[in-house]
């Protein structure tokens, strides 16, 4: 329509073809006639940095996957000094795109160069010292100054593959994590004293309180060994020994405070080191039943 209104009518047999590559372009500086033999030619792309379309030459394709791959820089580093965004450095180093362009490629995952806070020297003391038993992945994590989850991936090759060093199968981690004679140890004393709570088992072995109950119950580490402490129902009224922090005594101290109205729950929380919300269920009889 805008090749007739600026131009003319077309020859018979003749196509329009846009100049621009552009269909939807109506500029008439943009449209010429052609052959149809023609218009078919130009329908197929040039490919490469013939592209009309392309923003890097095969030799900048050549060199930023070398510069990627054994100069381990950083997709966003090189795209903002070439001009284009992270993804199309991913796409040109995995060989997606501009694959003719030549250079060496990665076909498997790319390894996060940005994100690398540890040296391959780093990662191949960690699984070492982790497979010999000298440390924890919480003890690795603070001393390379990263978390656990990403000591884990080490451990397990998902990460610093090529780092080499001895990697240990899921089966036999634990072990490493708790030693057996620790998980006896720590059975053998809550059986022995059943006032000593939850939170101070978990502070003494660095665990969290819902890992040291399923030790006590045996849920895990069951081959271990050791006797099997369960925590008393509280729905029936028997005192959860376990995780109790107020002696007898401090029971009766804080109802005979709060009797005559002068302190507060929350003051009386902060003397004994609760929250109001424990010294109210103990008041209204919730816990501590047994003490009068």
């Amino acid at each position: 329509m805008s090749f007739r209104l600026f131009k003319g009518p077309a020859s018979p047999g003749m196509h329009v073809h846009h100049i621009c590559r552009n269909r939807m372009c109506v500029n008439p500086d943009h449209l010429r006639t052609v052959s149809p033999r023609e218009n078919l030619a130009y329908r197929v792309l040039p490919r490469g940095e013939r592209h009309h379309g392309a923003k890097l030459s095969d030799a900048q394709v050549r060199e930023i996957r070398e510069r990627y791959v054994f100069g381990r820089e950083s997709g966003v580093a090189l795209g903002k000094e070439f001009g284009v965004n992270s993804p199309a450095i991913t796409a040109l180093v995995r060989g997606v795109r501009r694959l003719e362009a030549g250079g060496p490629t990665l076909q498997h995952t790319l390894p996060k160069w940005t994100n690398r806070s540890l040296r391959d020297g780093d990662a191949l003391a960690i699984r070492t010292r982790y497979a010999s038993g000298q440390a924890s992945m919480g003890e690795l994590a603070k001393q390379f100054r990263t978390t656990a989850s990403v000591i884990q991936n080490i451990v397990d090759g998902k990460t610093y593959l090529w780092a080499g060093g001895p990697r240990v199968p899921r089966p036999e981690r634990k072990w490493l994590r708790m030693p057996r004679a620790t998980i006896v140890e720590m059975r053998e004393r809550a059986h022995a004293n059943p006032l000593l709570t939850l939170e101070r088992l978990g502070e003494e072995y660095s665990v969290c309180v819902a890992t040291v109950i399923k030790i006590l119950r045996h849920d895990t580490y069951k081959e271990a060994g050791g006797p099997r402490v369960i925590r008393s129902a509280q729905s029936r009224g028997r005192p959860n020994l376990l995780l109790r922090r107020l002696s007898d005594s401090d029971a009766r101290a804080i109802r005979a405070a709060y009797a005559p109205g002068r302190v507060s729950m929350a003051a009386l929380g902060a003397r004994y080191g609760v929250t109001h919300k424990a010294v109210a269920a103990l008041l209204a009889g919730k816990t501590y039943r047994s003490i009068t």
